[in-house]
C-alpha cells in the first residue's frame, strides 16, 4: 500500500472519531426523560431515576405512618428511555399514579355525614382529625378568634363506616377538610366569648313647661354613655344567632336628653296653634249663630276628595258615621282640647291611633246633614265649642 493511500485512510478515521465525539457529546449534553414503571404500571415520566425512587419510597412511608404497620412493601421500579420525547410529568401527577399503582388493600374509614360521603381516612382517629381540622378552617372563614371559643359542633348525622379499599381510594386529610369548608350543606356551630364596648343612648324625660303654650318643645341634648359588654355569642355558619349577655360595666354614665312641652293652654291668649285642615281657605260659614240655630264650627270649602289633615296632634278619640255630621272624625288634643272634622267622604285613621299634625286623616265630602262638598271644623276645649278661626296659623 503506498503511502498516499494510507494517508486517505488515516483521515478518514479521524473524521469517524470526531464525528462520534461529537454525537456523544451532544448526547452528553440532552437530558434523558424516563418512563417510570412500579409493578409493570406506567406512572410517569421523570428525568431524575434517584428523585422518582425518593418520591415513591416518601408515599410508602406516609402510607405506612397513617396505617401504624408496615403493610405497604416496595414494589419493583423499573425506567425506560422516552423515545418519545414526551415532557416530565409533575411531581402531583406522579404522586397520584404512585397511589394508585399500589393496590392494597386495606380497612378504613368513611366519613359520612348527613348520608353524603366526604371521603375515606384509615382509621376513626384520622376521621376525628379530619373534623376537627373541618372546625378550626370554619372558624378561620368566618373570622371568629379561635381563642375565644368554649364550644363548637357540627350540625348533623355524624358516621365513621367501615369500609375496606385499595390504598389508591384512601383520600388526604386536607383535600377531604377543604371539601368540606366548600359544602354550605354542613352546618357548624360555634360559641364564643366575646369582650366589647357598646354605646349607652341617652333616655328621654319629658317634663311640661307652663311658661310655653302646648305645642311648643325646646330640647336640651343628652350625652351619649358606654359600657363593656362580656357575652356568649353563638354562630352557625358565621351568622350570629343567639347573644347570651354574662356581664356589663358601664364605662361612662349616659345624661339624660330632656324635652320640655309647653303645657300652657293658648285659649283665651288667641295663640295660633292649629294647622288649617284642608287645602280649601274659603270659609262658607262661620262659627255662631245660623238659621236659628248655634254654628258650632266653621265651614271651608272644598272638593270631594279633597285632603283633610290633622289640625294638631293628637289621637283619634272618635272614627265612624255620627248623626247630622255623617262620618266625622274626633282628635284628642292636650290640656282638654279637641278638634272635630265633619261631613267627610272618607275616613283613613281609626279609634286610638297616634296622630302628628299635617297628616292625612280623610277627605272632603257631604255626607250627613249637608248642602254640598265641604270640611265641617270645630275647635273645643273641655267640650264647650269655640271659633277655631282665632287660632288657626295663617
Amino acid at each position: 500500500m503506498n503511502t498516499r493511500k494510507i494517508k486517505v485512510i488515516k483521515f478518514i478515521v479521524c473524521v469517524i472519531f470526531i464525528f462520534n465525539s461529537i454525537i456523544l457529546i451532544a448526547d452528553a449534553n440532552v437530558k434523558k426523560t424516563y418512563e417510570a414503571y412500579i409493578g409493570g404500571r406506567l406512572v410517569g415520566y421523570t428525568d431524575d431515576k434517584k428523585e422518582f425512587k425518593q418520591i415513591y419510597g416518601e408515599i410508602n412511608n406516609e402510607i405506612n405512618q397513617r396505617l401504624g404497620i408496615d403493610l405497604v412493601q416496595d414494589k419493583k421500579v423499573k425506567f425506560k428511555v422516552n423515545k418519545d420525547n414526551i415532557d416530565k410529568s409533575s411531581e402531583k401527577s406522579i404522586k397520584k399514579n404512585i397511589k394508585k399503582a399500589i393496590n392494597d388493600e386495606v380497612n378504613a374509614k368513611e366519613i359520612n355525614i348527613n348520608d353524603k360521603n366526604y371521603g375515606i381516612v384509615l382509621n376513626e382517629d384520622e376521621a376525628k382529625d379530619v373534623l376537627k381540622d373541618f372546625i378550626i378552617q370554619n372558624v378561620n372563614k368566618f373570622n371568629i378568634n379561635l381563642d375565644s371559643t368554649i364550644d363548637t359542633e357540627i350540625k348533623g348525622d355524624i358516621k365513621y363506616l367501615d369500609v375496606k379499599v385499595p390504598v389508591s381510594k384512601i383520600n388526604d386529610i386536607d383535600e377531604i377538610v377543604n371539601n368540606m369548608v366548600n359544602d354550605k350543606n354542613i352546618k357548624v356551630k360555634v360559641k364564643v366569648k366575646e369582650e366589647k364596648e357598646v354605646t349607652i343612648e341617652p333616655k328621654t324625660k319629658i317634663k311640661r313647661d307652663d311658661s310655653m303654650y302646648i305645642g311648643k318643645i325646646t330640647v336640651k341634648e343628652g350625652e351619649k354613655g358606654s359600657k363593656k359588654v362580656n357575652s356568649e355569642v353563638t354562630y352557625c355558619n358565621g351568622k350570629k344567632i343567639n347573644e347570651n349577655i354574662i356581664s356589663e360595666y358601664v364605662l361612662k354614665e349616659p345624661k339624660d336628653r330632656i324635652e320640655y312641652r309647653g303645657s300652657k293652654t293658648p285659649i283665651g291668649a288667641k295663640v295660633t296653634f292649629l294647622k288649617y285642615p284642608t287645602r280649601g281657605r274659603y270659609i262658607t260659614s262661620k262659627f255662631g249663630s245660623r238659621w236659628g240655630r248655634k254654628h258650632n264650627g266653621i265651614d271651608i270649602a272644598g272638593n270631594t276628595g279633597d285632603p283633610v289633615t290633622a289640625a294638631f296632634n293628637g289621637i283619634i278619640k272618635e272614627a265612624g258615621v255620627v248623626s247630622g255630621y255623617g262620618n266625622m272624625i274626633k282628635i284628642k288634643h292636650e290640656n282638654g282640647l279637641e278638634t272635630l272634622y265633619g261631613h267627610l267622604s272618607s275616613i283613613k285613621v281609626k279609634k286610638g291611633q297616634k296622630i302628628k299634625e299635617g297628616e292625612v286623616i280623610g277627605a272632603v265630602g257631604s255626607t250627613g246633614r249637608s248642602t254640598g262638598p265641604h270640611l265641617h271644623f270645630e275647635l273645643r276645649s273641655n267640650g264647650v265649642p269655640i271659633n277655631p278661626e282665632a287660632y288657626i296659623k295663617k
